[in-house]
């Protein structure tokens, strides 16, 4: 479970020891013409990219790797992998690109009853409302993935959703309830042994900046 070591590495910040794991699970892949491993191996690669910075050659690695799990029935993962793919062309600029993936998430999620990519797709698509100006459907797509942690309690989800409530009340001028959502999701992070900046530059300057401005 290469793939699965190297995520846990990933939202730890180590992004050496995650690449580390992601070549010698693509060796293992092409050894083994295994396609489906190889596909694994390029979603968390492209996840990889993101987290260092690049969303516009992860694009890339997502198509890819959405593609085969689509064809071998791997709808989880197939949903994972969009979500991601919904991060990194926010990131990248395509807004509007990202608000129609994760479009695509929440309504096949809502199929299959599904629930946890679901809320990260509600969480890219704040983030995506938040540099589009739309400060309100920025507040109700991060709300929506928040009432979803009641239940489901993942806690990277609840931390980056209240991240982005942060920012909107920067934005819109409330320093005060920016202070307070800040210091609420600096606490998750802390719980969890790790913080924003593991999930990427892009995320992490969006955090300090409104941060600095509140």
């Amino acid at each position: 479970m290469l793939w699965v070591t190297a995520w846990t590495a990933l939202i730890q910040g180590d992004r050496d020891a995650a690449l580390e794991h992601l070549d010698e699970c693509t060796t293992i892949a092409t050894a083994l013409g295994d396609d489906r491993l190889r596909a694994h191996a390029d979603h968390w690669r492209g996840i990889h990219a993101v987290f260092s910075g690049d969303p516009a050659d992860s694009i890339r690695l997502f198509h890819d790797a959405i593609a085969v799990h689509r064809s071998v029935g791997d709808t989880a993962s197939m949903l994972t992998a969009s979500f991601e793919l919904g991060m990194a062309q926010t990131y990248d600029g395509r807004l509007d690109d990202a608000l129609r993936t994760c479009h695509e998430v929440i309504t096949l999620s809502d199929t299959h009853g599904e629930k946890w990519n679901k809320a990260y797709a509600l969480w890219v698509s704040s983030v995506a409302y938040f540099h589009l100006g739309r400060s309100g459907d920025a507040v109700e797509a991060a709300q929506q993935a928040l009432r979803i942690q009641r239940d489901f309690k993942d806690k990277i989800c609840t931390a980056l959703s209240i991240e982005v409530l942060s920012w909107v009340a920067t934005s819109s001028g409330d320093a005060n309830a920016a202070a307070t959502l800040s210091g609420a999701a600096k606490g998750v992070w802390h719980r969890l042994g790790t913080s924003v900046a593991a999930f990427g530059p892009h995320v992490t300057e969006d955090s300090l900046t409104s941060e600095r401005e509140a």
